[in-house]
Protein backbone atom coordinates (compact mmCIF):
# COMPACT_ATOMS: atom_id res chain seq x y z
CA UNK A 1 0.00 0.00 0.00
CA UNK A 2 1.54 3.27 -1.18
CA UNK A 3 2.09 6.14 1.70
CA UNK A 4 0.07 8.78 0.39
CA UNK A 5 0.98 11.24 3.14
CA UNK A 6 4.77 10.86 3.21
CA UNK A 7 4.34 11.22 -1.08
CA UNK A 8 2.60 14.13 -0.83
CA UNK A 9 5.02 15.39 1.37
CA UNK A 10 7.89 14.80 -0.94
CA UNK A 11 5.86 16.45 -3.54
CA UNK A 12 5.47 19.61 -1.67
CA UNK A 13 8.85 19.77 -0.77
CA UNK A 14 9.83 19.18 -4.33
CA UNK A 15 7.56 22.12 -5.63
CA UNK A 16 8.69 24.68 -2.60
CA UNK A 17 12.17 23.80 -4.09
CA UNK A 18 11.89 24.25 -7.52
CA UNK A 19 9.75 27.50 -6.31
CA UNK A 20 12.79 29.24 -5.07
CA UNK A 21 14.57 29.70 -7.99
CA UNK A 22 17.65 29.43 -7.43
CA UNK A 23 19.17 31.50 -10.17
CA UNK A 24 17.95 34.09 -8.45
CA UNK A 25 20.42 33.43 -5.24
CA UNK A 26 22.87 35.17 -6.78
CA UNK A 27 20.96 38.37 -6.36
CA UNK A 28 22.34 40.36 -9.73
CA UNK A 29 19.22 43.24 -10.82
CA UNK A 30 19.51 43.78 -14.37
CA UNK A 31 20.06 41.13 -16.16
CA UNK A 32 17.74 38.07 -17.27
CA UNK A 33 19.00 34.24 -16.31
CA UNK A 34 20.18 33.86 -19.57
CA UNK A 35 22.47 36.83 -19.46
CA UNK A 36 23.81 35.65 -16.12
CA UNK A 37 24.02 32.53 -17.63
CA UNK A 38 26.33 33.54 -20.75
CA UNK A 39 28.78 35.51 -18.05
CA UNK A 40 29.47 33.24 -15.60
CA UNK A 41 30.12 30.67 -18.06
CA UNK A 42 32.72 32.76 -19.35
CA UNK A 43 34.09 33.37 -16.11
CA UNK A 44 34.16 29.58 -15.50
CA UNK A 45 36.44 28.90 -18.57
CA UNK A 46 38.57 32.11 -17.48
CA UNK A 47 38.93 30.27 -14.09
CA UNK A 48 39.35 26.83 -15.39
CA UNK A 49 41.79 28.07 -18.29
CA UNK A 50 43.13 30.85 -17.36
CA UNK A 51 41.67 31.97 -21.09
CA UNK A 52 39.76 34.83 -21.34
CA UNK A 53 37.96 34.30 -24.39
CA UNK A 54 35.46 31.02 -26.03
CA UNK A 55 34.69 30.52 -29.18
CA UNK A 56 31.05 31.76 -30.04
CA UNK A 57 29.85 28.04 -31.36
CA UNK A 58 31.45 26.93 -27.84
CA UNK A 59 29.99 29.08 -25.78
CA UNK A 60 26.17 27.72 -28.07
CA UNK A 61 27.39 24.07 -27.62
CA UNK A 62 27.29 24.48 -23.34
CA UNK A 63 24.79 27.17 -23.00
CA UNK A 64 22.67 24.65 -25.35
CA UNK A 65 20.27 27.90 -26.97
CA UNK A 66 19.49 28.44 -30.13
CA UNK A 67 21.33 31.13 -32.41
CA UNK A 68 18.91 32.97 -32.63
CA UNK A 69 18.62 33.41 -28.78
CA UNK A 70 22.03 33.51 -28.06
CA UNK A 71 22.81 36.59 -30.58
CA UNK A 72 21.08 39.67 -28.75
CA UNK A 73 21.96 38.07 -25.39
CA UNK A 74 25.62 38.84 -26.68
CA UNK A 75 24.68 42.15 -28.23
CA UNK A 76 22.90 43.29 -25.06
CA UNK A 77 26.31 42.28 -22.92
CA UNK A 78 28.49 43.40 -24.86
CA UNK A 79 26.44 47.25 -25.34
CA UNK A 80 26.76 47.03 -21.56
CA UNK A 81 30.32 46.77 -21.83
CA UNK A 82 30.40 43.10 -20.16
CA UNK A 83 31.86 41.36 -22.82
CA UNK A 84 33.95 41.65 -25.95
CA UNK A 85 34.11 40.13 -29.45
CA UNK A 86 37.11 39.14 -30.72
CA UNK A 87 38.53 38.42 -34.36
CA UNK A 88 41.42 36.85 -34.86
CA UNK A 89 42.96 38.34 -38.19
CA UNK A 90 44.17 34.41 -39.41
CA UNK A 91 40.72 33.54 -38.66
CA UNK A 92 38.19 35.62 -39.30
CA UNK A 93 35.48 32.94 -39.55
CA UNK A 94 35.82 32.35 -35.84
CA UNK A 95 34.08 34.76 -33.42
CA UNK A 96 35.36 34.99 -29.73
CA UNK A 97 33.77 35.50 -27.01
CA UNK A 98 35.82 37.48 -23.61
CA UNK A 99 34.59 38.92 -20.57
CA UNK A 100 35.92 42.41 -20.53
CA UNK A 101 37.48 44.16 -17.19
CA UNK A 102 33.70 45.30 -16.55
CA UNK A 103 32.56 42.56 -16.84
CA UNK A 104 35.14 40.28 -14.83
CA UNK A 105 34.79 42.62 -11.75
CA UNK A 106 31.08 41.98 -12.86
CA UNK A 107 31.33 37.91 -12.52
CA UNK A 108 33.59 38.18 -9.31
CA UNK A 109 31.20 40.34 -7.51
CA UNK A 110 28.37 38.14 -8.20
CA UNK A 111 30.21 35.11 -7.40
CA UNK A 112 30.98 36.72 -4.25
CA UNK A 113 27.86 37.17 -3.61
CA UNK A 114 26.76 33.42 -4.42
CA UNK A 115 29.47 32.43 -1.77
CA UNK A 116 27.64 34.60 0.86
CA UNK A 117 24.50 33.18 0.11
CA UNK A 118 25.20 29.77 -0.03
CA UNK A 119 27.45 30.10 3.16
CA UNK A 120 24.25 31.62 5.25
CA UNK A 121 22.73 28.27 4.38
CA UNK A 122 25.46 26.30 5.26
CA UNK A 123 25.81 27.99 8.73
CA UNK A 124 22.06 27.88 8.98
CA UNK A 125 21.28 24.47 8.68
CA UNK A 126 24.79 22.88 10.19
CA UNK A 127 28.21 21.22 8.32
CA UNK A 128 26.95 17.65 9.18
CA UNK A 129 22.75 18.47 8.05
CA UNK A 130 24.30 20.66 5.02
CA UNK A 131 26.64 16.97 4.08
CA UNK A 132 23.48 14.95 4.66
CA UNK A 133 21.58 17.09 2.08
CA UNK A 134 24.37 16.93 -0.08
CA UNK A 135 24.24 13.17 0.11
CA UNK A 136 20.53 12.79 -0.65
CA UNK A 137 20.43 15.24 -3.32
CA UNK A 138 23.31 13.31 -4.96
CA UNK A 139 20.98 10.05 -4.24
CA UNK A 140 17.67 11.16 -5.85
CA UNK A 141 19.74 12.58 -8.80
CA UNK A 142 20.88 9.36 -9.36
CA UNK A 143 17.64 8.10 -8.79
CA UNK A 144 16.27 10.16 -11.73
CA UNK A 145 19.08 9.74 -13.91
CA UNK A 146 18.68 5.32 -13.85
CA UNK A 147 14.79 6.11 -15.02
CA UNK A 148 16.12 8.85 -17.89
CA UNK A 149 18.27 6.26 -18.85
CA UNK A 150 15.46 3.10 -18.43
CA UNK A 151 12.98 5.59 -20.31
CA UNK A 152 11.26 5.08 -17.21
Amino acid sequence: MPNIKLANELMDTFMCIKNQQFHKIIEVDGYTHNEKLVLFILHDIYLETGENKILLSTLRDRIKLAPSTITPLISSLEKDGLIERVIVKEDRRNIYLKLSKKGINFTNEAHTNLYNNINRYIEYMGEDDTKEFIRLLTKTKQFFNERKENNI
